[in-house]
């Protein structure tokens, strides 16, 4: 035996095995979740380098007007503050707008809707004033708070319901008396109340949007159902339309919605929520890691609006899809990812609906001047319509279908199945295949 030998060979007890495996195991959750912070924090810098903001002080000076002039929600706010809300009883007389407009009030307004709709317009005569002098105006800021983060109030999109459903009431008003002019100037005002939450970087907001825009093409289709516009009117709409979806305005909704996710990483508690549940989330650096995807796949998301209508939509399709397809690991970017691609959805379908407005107006034109509807859409190219408008659904020209009263214009909708111009309303069950149609019955 060596004579520095002990005569023992060294062997590590249970516990100690234990022990270098948990500082292993501990060694590798750390390094994994510095690393996950690491890429957080480049992810982040990335986006303020591509000009984005990144937090609340940066979000208020990405949403800004020019200085010096006129702001258009200065003059909402008054109509909104001289709004008088209708009585239950009527209410009760008013047409209901409560879906997306007013095109299913197929028949003629009978006796007593007429005076409920002059009695709520002549209460709110100032509130229609106001309402004219803000649809001049080009620039549009609410003064929202962005300090409040996602517990930010939102009153000015209530205030923009309530009285704002003035304006398709008095369209129907005009067009009962077959005053088309009158008419095509109050659409153009519903669409300034549309865009004057253009730029306004809340996803919230942007649906307020569409809500707005889809009762602007209502109101159009209600008209053409019951008074003749001239050419010159017809045309004023359709360029007035055709400005409503510049400027990819669901980008600004997205880039507001991310910078809400980077300032709930960096404080919690600025926004007045509760930290993400469950410590060893934070520790092992899973939430950053969830962040961190939860921002490139929204990324993905305002990339992919910036594309042409079918290609925004199968793109986004196959952003949920990617997601859908995350483990169980992501499982709070697969909450916070689930609503985008509906929301999409429903901007696509109010594109749609706006082109479908468009070739309608055209077609109008059209029988104007030849005194006869055209049998295809491309006879109204390029004097009447550039070109037949793209169905983002399924890549197709809108369709165009000549009925006994009249035609109908029509998108197939996110079902993807042609339903030959069949209505939401005309179905026994809601959720059956429906198409989207604008339809013309004289």
């Amino acid at each position: 035996m060596d004579q520095y030998s002990s005569g023992r060979s060294f062997r590590l007890s249970g516990w100690q095995i234990g022990l270098l495996l948990l500082i292993c195991f501990v060694g590798l959750f750390a390094v994994f979740a510095l690393a996950g912070k690491k890429r957080l924090q480049k992810e982040i810098a990335a986006i303020r380098a591509a000009g984005y903001p990144t937090n609340f002080e940066e979000l208020d000076k990405y949403y800004s007007i020019p200085e010096g002039v006129p702001n258009a929600a200065d003059i909402y706010s008054k109509a909104f503050d001289a709004y008088q809300k209708p009585s239950k009883e009527l209410k009760k007389l008013l047409p209901n707008l409560r879906t997306l407009g007013i095109a299913n009030q197929r028949g003629p307004l009978d006796p007593n809707s007429v005076e409920a709709i002059i009695s709520d317009l002549r209460a709110n005569k100032e509130t229609l004033e106001f309402l004219d002098k803000a649809a001049t105006i080009e620039h549009c800021r609410y003064g929202l708070d962005f300090s409040q983060g996602m517990n930010m109030l939102l009153p000015h999109l209530s205030d923009i319901y309530a009285c704002g459903r003035l304006l398709p009431e008095q369209t129907m008003l005009f067009a009962h008396r077959s005053d088309g002019d009158a008419a095509v100037k109050n659409i153009a005002k519903q669409l300034a109340l549309a865009q004057s939450l253009k730029k306004e970087p809340i996803l919230n907001s942007q649906v307020s949007r569409m809500r707005w825009i889809a009762f602007s093409c209502s109101s159009a289709e209600y008209i053409l159902n019951r008074t003749t516009l001239t050419d010159e009117q017809l045309t004023a709409l359709q360029q007035r339309l055709s400005q409503a979806y510049q400027d990819n305005p669901m980008v600004m909704g997205l880039i507001g919605e991310r910078c809400f996710i980077i300032s709930y990483i960096d404080d919690p508690q600025q926004l007045g929520l509760p930290a993400i549940p469950g410590g060893l989330l934070r520790i092992t650096g899973v939430s950053d890691r969830n962040f961190l995807m939860s921002l490139k796949m929204l990324g993905q998301y305002i990339d992919a609006m910036k594309l042409p209508g079918q290609q925004r939509l199968s793109r986004c399709r196959e952003i949920s899809a990617e997601v859908d397809d995350l483990s169980i690991f992501y499982s709070l970017t697969k909450i916070g990812m689930s609503a985008f691609e509906r929301v999409v959805q429903i901007d696509l379908r109010v594109a749609a609906g706006v082109d479908c407005t468009r070739v309608a107006l055209g077609i109008e034109r059209y029988r104007l001047a030849k005194g006869a509807l055209p049998k295809v859409l491309d006879d109204l190219a390029p004097r009447y319509i550039d070109k037949a408008p793209i169905d983002p659904f399924d890549g197709e020209p809108l369709r165009y279908k000549l009925t006994e009263p009249g035609y109908i214009v029509y998108s197939i909708g996110e079902d993807g199945t042609d339903e030959g111009g069949l209505e939401k309303g005309k179905r026994k069950d809601r959720s059956d295949p429906h198409d989207w149609p604008f339809i013309v019955e004289h």
